[in-house]
């Protein structure tokens, strides 16, 4: 999915970590002391918080700070690991990397300075990239289907060098991950990885999001391949109904690249200004970029050269790979399982949803449905369908008539136990939970069993799956209202007419830290993709000459309909950017008719809340309403089920 897939207070947890002697550990857990909350959370103005580095931390990144290294200690893996896990850990990521200054060109970004490029050399440029580089012509890049942005005039070193003087220590210099060789700059405090190519870094100014700084720790590499893409299992074909394009391909592994970088910034500063009024938050917001110098180019200077987004950030931790994925590892511990009744539980379901076919399961998963009704909509914009078609094999509407209200189940819930620390799960499978992680979980146990009891007779994590819908209904909605695109497009790697590109998936929202001043869980970020009707550029003459710039306003907005069924789909847990890793499926599929009835209960909850942010509220997509208690359960949910997934990359 997309290019290249396509995270108490210190003393207190000092205290614990040192008083800790005993454990019980379980395959999928269960679980006092009170969670230091976050009071406030997300990036700041550095300007603002430079001027406050000379008397202490600005005070609205204080509380999201956790555990500190000390100068002599600096961001050094080793022992940043060995400390014990607060806030930082839970929000930001908990698996360090090095970084170290190398040479190259640190470009900061103020949004009016920049445009989209419409002149003919400009969209010739665009179109080039589609048709591979380099004197073989067989270097990959990003061919995203939208004019390049660019500064309105030439760039005025004088006041760049100004600006950057505003950057905080330690971010100046163009950033690599690696292997430890050179020691990190002094400012930062620590970095930790985000996905395969990125990472995050605080320094005194807050938190960073560094994306396009590295392939894990060996800097940019080079992935070749042999073998050209093919329509149908017959010769190999292009995109656009030509030859394919050289069988041996190269691409650059771990990076960015200018175009994209500077897209990524453009976008996230471009949306900004519409949705913050309207409580709707990135994850990110635009800061610069780097451009890497020799010997960090790995195809010369003129080709494929590798940059780096520059953002500050909110926070790291993925809807689906690091919460979607906890709640449901978590989800027999979190429930009575034992009041669990297959006939109550299967009440829930409207009639409608109770007497499509089910090949032997109790019901139709929420996942199923979702699915079917993507690959309606697929086989209806190829013709061979009608439009509107509800599904291939379940035509009912996908609404209040076939999901049922998870948010209005009242589930059975069940306290955790303190001391008892469930199993955490990486890419390579499970593993017992690391000791530094025992007191903040114990310390997440208790805050939940409180706000548990807080809201008694309700569903604590019915309400947490529904306002996670809603919320990535919000930010979908919001990007489509200004008619943004996430990135969802096709290019030569989709080698039927029925793939795209899909950037709206569930690990392109991100959890918020509790604190932040908004009513969402979520917020939005990885625009490096993204575009809209007026700025689309017809790379492979689709629908369109090649070249043309815009499109029809009925072609975008099939397009906008497509990238809403598609993120539904994913959301609903028929995608690998939700729900468990591989490694972990064949736990849940050991679960109990019962729990997977449940599951699809909360799932068909979190679809309801989606489509009553999209769409409307209304009968047909009910949507819980905003709570003071049941918000606070949610977040502790969300902080447990980070916990299990902390060290998965996502």
């Amino acid at each position: 999915v997309g290019w290249g897939c396509s995270h108490a207070t210190r003393s207190h947890l000092k205290r614990r970590w040192h008083g800790i002697t005993q454990r019980a550990i379980i395959p999928v857990g269960e679980s006092a002391g009170r969670s230091a909350g976050v009071t406030e959370g997300g990036a700041v103005d550095l300007a603002v918080a430079r001027s406050d580095l000379s008397g202490g931390l600005n005070p609205m990144m204080a509380p999201m700070m956790g555990s500190v290294a000390q100068p002599s200690e600096r961001a050094d893996p080793a022992h940043l690991k060995a400390l014990p896990a607060g806030l930082d850990e839970l929000y930001f990521g908990s698996v360090p990397v090095h970084l170290a200054a190398v040479p190259g060109t640190t470009i900061p970004y103020t949004h009016d300075e920049w445009e989209p490029q419409s002149d003919p050399d400009s969209v010739a440029e665009v179109v080039r990239r589609a048709d591979h580089l380099g004197p073989d012509k067989d270097i990959v890049v990003p061919a995203i289907p939208a004019l390049d942005i660019a500064r309105r005039g030439k760039a005025d070193p004088e006041l760049d060098s100004a600006t950057l003087q505003q950057w905080p220590d330690g971010l100046r210099e163009p950033l690599l991950k690696g292997n430890g060789a050179s020691p990190p700059p002094k400012a930062v405090l620590k970095a930790v990885a985000s996905g395969v190519r990125s990472c995050v870094v605080k320094t005194a100014a807050g938190w960073f999001r560094l994306k396009g700084c590295g392939n894990h720790d060996e800097g940019f590499t080079i992935r070749e391949s042999g073998e050209a893409a093919t329509a149908n299992g017959g010769d190999p074909v292009g995109i656009d109904g030509a030859a394919a394009k050289p069988a041996h391909t190269r691409q650059m592994r771990g990076s960015a690249w200018l175009h994209t970088a500077i897209r990524e910034n453009y976008v996230l500063a471009q949306l900004s200004r519409v949705l913050e009024p309207r409580g709707i938050l990135g994850g990110n917001s635009a800061y610069g970029m780097y451009l890497y110098g020799a010997p960090n180019q790995p195809f010369g200077p003129d080709v494929s050269v590798p940059a780096c987004v520059v953002c500050t950030t909110r926070g790291e931790r993925r809807l689906g790979s690091h919460v979607l994925a906890g709640l449901e590892l978590l989800l027999p511990q979190l429930l009575d399982t034992a009041a669990l009744d297959t006939r109550e539980l299967l009440a829930a379901f409207p009639p409608a949803r109770l007497a499509l076919p089910t090949a032997g399961d109790p019901v139709v998963s929420t996942a199923t449905l979702m699915c079917d009704h993507m690959l309606a909509f697929e086989y209806a914009s190829l013709g061979m369908l009608e439009p509107g078609t509800h599904g291939l094999d379940f035509a009912v509407p996908r609404d209040r008539t076939s999901l049922a209200d998870g948010a209005g189940v009242t589930l059975p819930h069940r306290p955790l136990q303190a001391g008892v620390y469930p199993m955490q799960w990486t890419q390579a499978g499970a593993k017992e939970m690391e000791p530094r992680w025992w007191p903040l979980w114990d310390t997440c146990v208790a805050e939940y069993n409180a706000a548990l009891a807080e809201v008694e007779g309700q569903s604590a994590i019915g309400y947490l799956f529904n306002r996670l819908g809603h919320d990535c209904g919000r930010i979908l909605n919001g990007l489509h209202s200004q008619r943004v695109s996430w990135g969802t497009y096709q290019d030569e790697l989709c080698i039927d007419p029925s793939q795209w590109h899909c950037n709206a998936h569930a690990n392109n929202v991100v959890i918020l830290p509790q604190g932040t001043p908004t009513n969402m869980f979520l917020g939005y970020l990885d625009l490096d993709m993204a575009f809209d009707d007026a700025t689309f550029v017809s790379v492979y003459g689709k629908g369109s000459p090649k070249g043309a710039v815009g499109t029809l306003p009925e072609q975008h907005d099939q397009l906008l309909k497509r990238e809403h069924v598609n993120f539904m789909e994913v959301l609903a847990g028929a995608d690998s950017t939700s729900g468990v890793p591989t490694v972990a499926l064949s736990v849940v599929e050991g679960y109990s008719d019962e729990v997977k009835i449940a599951k699809s209960i909360l799932l068909d909850g979190l679809i309801l809340g989606y489509l009553s942010a999209y769409d409307a509220p209304g009968d047909l997509h009910p949507v819980a309403s905003d709570s003071l208690e049941l918000h606070t359960a949610g977040h502790a949910l969300i902080k447990l089920a980070i916990i299990v997934m902390a060290d998965f990359i996502a």
